[in-house]
């Protein structure tokens, strides 16, 4: 057997799993109802009405909770659709950037609740005078729907006192995501939290961080490429001295990385070759790993602590996490979602399966992955060795990026969580991209295509799904699919 007929067989035996039936109304966790959600913007409801808009996802997609982005700065969460897509069959024809987009907290801000002076500047200035939440629970109630607030942890330049709430480059520079432990940042959010679940009736939170640690950033293990390792903000050395680490060694363990990666990526090869110099590197300098480890447990704390705020006066609320697509490209991502530890503080976990363009974020994955690390591979190779670390049998790499992965995909994942939780009661939730602007070359699903995904996310013992990212960009003649394969399911 040669080296290719090895991987590729290993790659086959990792993803074998118990034959899964074929599709159909006991398909899934018997006697529970599926949750089957769907993430909303704010302006979705301005520019549409909020009656016309739950008709649309309840008698379409037949959703029976709707997330309602209530905290956002990002563009792809909280606003209409981006420029340069084509727009769906529905809202107002104006694309994202000329309306002035800002985002932040789209709800009434009630000062007895924030001890905080900045988070007067978290109030979003879009759409001024509509509170999302008081306009459209009511409205929801009527219908049977259940309401879910999702919170972003992201934040943009221009708002009040953003250098110190941001993470901090090695060098000190502020950098675009805010830090999990900044106490700053922590008494702003836990003042909206508190502010948010007192003042509206809502059912559930889905909070968001997609932030991957320092070596993750550093190596590029992840479609978005190369970036600076953080954070080295003054909160997190202190911390981090509390728990023994030695930033100096951490610091120059990272500078040290970053000379790799530098002299990787101008494609001068190590003497002893990519994989062994970068090995040698985490043997010298272990505080590398020991600092991803301090910032994926810090991102745990918030979690912890999120829930047992939320949980304290609200039992009842429903909390849970948005674990980011990294979750299928990236190994040391998947090994830090230790899901039986994470089950005692999550009641739902929303793991991002986005079908129709994980195939080409995993081309840019391996093209990023065979600049540094595995620059020893093709990036045919790397994708080899790819499937079999990660349990897929998907297309090679040169049909990745037009082909993209099958729902066998979704259907394995959601297995795979499912099994990895055990009996904890965790909900497993599935997010199932729908119409997500591509890069041009990936296929759209369409209404049978996106059908096929929820079904495969049913049939893998899913506990619901919830369609991604908004609404604003979603065909109303695409969630058809959706809706049709739920009320199959529901016979």
């Amino acid at each position: 057997m040669n080296r290719r007929e090895f991987l590729v067989n290993t790659a086959l035996a990792a993803a074998a799993l118990p034959t899964v039936p074929a599709f159909s109304a006991v398909a899934g966790s018997p006697g529970r109802d599926k949750l089957i959600g769907i993430q909303i913007p704010a302006v979705s409801f301005v520019d549409e009405g909020v009656e016309a808009v739950l008709d649309n996802v309840q008698r379409l997609a037949a959703v029976n909770t709707i997330f309602i982005t209530v905290l956002a700065f990002n563009d792809g969460l909280a606003g209409r659709q981006l420029k340069g897509f084509p727009f769906p069959d529905h809202g107002k024809k104006i694309y994202l950037g000329d309306d002035g987009f800002k985002g932040g907290y789209y709800a009434t801000l009630h000062p007895k609740f924030h001890k905080s002076p900045l988070y007067e500047a978290f109030r979003s200035p879009d759409l001024p005078g509509f509170d999302v939440l008081k306009e459209v629970i009511p409205a929801a109630r009527k219908r049977g729907l259940k309401t879910y607030v999702f919170f972003a942890d992201n934040i943009r330049h221009g708002v009040k006192a953003f250098e110190n709430l941001v993470e901090r480059s090695r060098t000190g520079q502020p950098r675009g995501e805010v830090c999990m432990n900044n106490e700053s940042y922590r008494e702003v959010l836990f003042g909206l939290l508190a502010d948010c679940l007192t003042s509206y009736d809502v059912d559930g939170l889905l909070y968001r961080s997609e932030r991957i640690g320092p070596l993750s950033k550093t190596m590029g293990l992840t479609h978005l490429g190369f970036s600076e390792p953080t954070c080295f903000c003054e909160h997190c050395q202190r911390l981090g001295r509390a728990q023994g680490i030695n930033l100096a060694r951490v610091q120059e363990g990272y500078e040290k990385l970053e000379g790799f990666v530098a002299q990787s990526r101008a494609g001068k090869r190590p003497n002893d070759g990519f994989h062994v110099t970068f090995l040698r590197l985490l043997l010298r300098y272990p505080e590398i790993l020991q600092w991803q480890t301090f910032q994926t447990d810090s991102l745990q704390r918030m979690y912890r602590d999120v829930y047992a705020f939320v949980k304290k006066d609200r039992p009842r609320t429903q909390v849970g996490w948005a674990i980011a697509v990294n979750n299928g490209l990236n190994p040391f991502y998947r090994a830090e979602q230790d899901w039986p530890a994470m089950a005692p503080y999550s009641d739902f976990l929303k793991v991002t399966m986005y079908e129709s363009v994980i195939g080409n974020r995993m081309a840019k994955y391996i093209e990023n992955a065979t600049m540094a690390w595995y620059g020893d591979l093709t990036p045919e190779q790397m994708l080899e060795l790819e499937y079999a670390i990660m349990g897929y049998n998907q297309p090679g790499f040169s049909e990745l990026t037009t082909k993209g992965f099958s729902s066998e995909y979704i259907t394995n994942e959601t297995r795979r969580i499912r099994t990895g939780l055990g009996d904890a009661p965790t909900q497993v939730l599935a997010g199932i991209d729908v119409d997500l602007p591509s890069a041009g070359n990936e296929r759209n699903l369409g209404a049978a295509g996106l059908k096929t995904s929820v079904e495969a996310a049913l049939r893998g013992g899913s506990d619901g799904i919830i369609l991604s990212r908004k609404y604003s960009e979603m065909n109303l003649k695409t969630l058809s699919g959706a809706g049709e394969a739920v009320r199959t399911w529901r016979g």
